[in-house]
């Protein structure tokens, strides 16, 4: 039998989830993948995009894996080789001179 196991409100995000549980192993499929379309004639929430685990024989191991995606990734700082700016994680570049982070 298979088990929901989230809901998006975006197909993008939806698909990248599948992606990531079948990199894992996983077989997944997504439902309501157009029905955002017909949002007015049916309730929002039947509109929103589902992912499906097709095997519940694996609902506990993809439990484990919704769990760590749901964790908030920590992101560390680094520091500029050329002008030694603080710069915060999610940047690839210095701010202050430019330097690519190494």
């Amino acid at each position: 039998t298979m088990r929901k196991l989230r809901t998006f409100d975006s197909l993008t995000l939806a698909t990248h989830w599948q992606n990531l549980f079948e990199q894992a192993g996983f077989t997944v499929h997504l439902r309501n993948q157009f029905a955002s379309g017909a949002v007015g004639e049916i309730p929002v929430d039947q509109g929103r995009v589902q992912l499906w685990l097709n095997d519940a024989g694996q609902w506990a191991n993809a439990q484990v894996l919704l769990e760590q995606l749901d964790r908030p990734v920590a992101v560390s700082g680094w520091q500029c080789a050329a002008c030694h700016e603080s710069i915060e994680g999610q940047f690839t570049a210095c701010w202050q001179c430019g330097t690519e982070q190494p």
